[in-house]
């Protein structure tokens, strides 16, 4: 029962991994990917901060082409690898935080993940891991 508790406490949060698959079409050839949901894991979620200006939580590029890059810190009980992403980030009551407000239907932000790093406790013990998420550029479900 402790260890419930306790877990509920560190990540109060859930978010969603999903997997990018590639299929073969049998009469083409044609190699089409999309994400397919793996499992739901807890977490905690904060935003990315950084001395350096250029890891701020959202940086803007203005070139030929406008860019918008944001960034979150997900701690987590297990490492996760960087050829998932991360959505449907949300609360206890199960309603989701991160949404694209922009989009029709407000869907959950989609993001990638860059790397998961340990933290050990001081006697060399994994204590969780931190994981910096960028906000995917394409939020399409079809986005590989």
């Amino acid at each position: 029962m402790l260890g419930g508790c306790l877990s509920s406490a560190l990540y109060p949060l859930k978010a969603d991994v999903q997997r990018k698959v590639r299929v073969v079409d049998e009469n083409t050839g044609q190699t089409r990917s999309s994400w397919v949901y793996q499992r739901t894991i807890e977490c905690q979620i904060s935003p990315f901060v950084s001395t350096s200006f250029k890891a701020q939580p959202t940086n803007e590029v203005f070139n030929e082409v406008y860019e918008k890059v944001q960034y979150l810190k997900m701690k987590t009980p297990m490492g996760l690898p960087r050829d998932v992403r991360i959505t449907n980030i949300r609360g206890e009551n199960g309603e989701v935080i991160y949404k694209e407000f922009e989009l029709a239907g407000n869907p959950p932000t989609n993001y990638n993940t860059m790397g998961s790093a340990a933290i050990l406790d001081p006697f060399g013990s994994v204590v969780q891991y931190d994981t910096l998420l960028q906000r995917a550029t394409d939020q399409s479900d079809s986005s590989v």
